[in-house]
């Protein structure tokens, strides 16, 4: 093992040993960190082949990119974690390897954040951050902005979903690299919620079914085959 290789596991297991002491009351949080870990380790000692990026909580952990997402959009990294927020996919971003290849990014982020309390302004500016952070590390990639999806068990915070999808919709408008997605499930915010006519959702109401997953991955599908 050569020294640059020797500094960056002391790096990891220093920074996971951290992780562990400061999140050790909050079983989740300990998860999240340690999934956190592993794609680190993955990045610095097995960096992937695929060029393509994606970022974001459980709906990213759990997309089959080879199910669901067009071969014409090339091969994907899966990055996803399930419960995380912003701050955790910030965490991650500033630890990890830049990559000036990686070609493509899709980010579905903020709906932790928004359902768990943390107030709309400190979300939309740790979203800004994040948006910045991607550019930064990742200088000629297109970023995939997928919206705060309307679960269903989570009515009561669909109006600041909403705001916080229009916000970042805006941003993206005047930005080359961020493509704003919207999937056929943002229907349910304007059409209500019978879970009968919805097919996107899974009983709890937050994850996607298959036919949520299809309606998730169309839109990028899309820009891929037209580019």
């Amino acid at each position: 093992m050569n020294l640059r290789r020797a500094l960056c596991l002391c790096l990891v297991v220093g920074i996971a040993t951290a992780c562990v002491f400061f999140a050790r009351k909050n079983k989740q949080e300990v998860t999240i960190r340690w999934t956190e870990i592993n794609y680190l380790v993955q990045d610095y000692f097995s960096p992937p082949s695929a060029t393509n990026l994606m970022l974001g909580s459980s709906s990213i952990a759990r997309l089959v990119s080879e199910k669901y997402l067009d071969p014409a959009c090339g091969a994907w990294t899966n990055r996803g974690v399930g419960s995380s927020t912003i701050k955790d996919t910030l965490r991650y971003l500033r630890l990890t390897k830049a990559n000036e290849s990686m070609n493509k990014v899709i980010l579905y982020l903020g709906e932790n954040d928004l359902a768990t309390g943390t107030d709309f302004q400190t979300v939309l500016a740790r979203y800004k951050t994040l948006l910045q952070a991607l550019s930064d590390k990742y200088k000629n990639a297109t970023v995939n902005i997928v919206p705060v999806k309307p679960s269903l068990s989570r009515m009561s915070t669909w109006a600041t979903f909403q705001s916080l999808n229009q916000r970042i919709e805006e941003l993206s408008e005047s930005h080359e690299k961020l493509v704003f997605h919207n999937p056929e499930w943002m229907d349910v915010y304007r059409n209500g919620s019978d879970h009968e006519t919805h097919p996107w959702f899974l009983s709890d109401g937050v994850h996607l079914t298959h036919a949520g997953y299809l309606a998730f991955a169309e839109p990028i599908n899309k820009a891929c085959t037209n580019q």
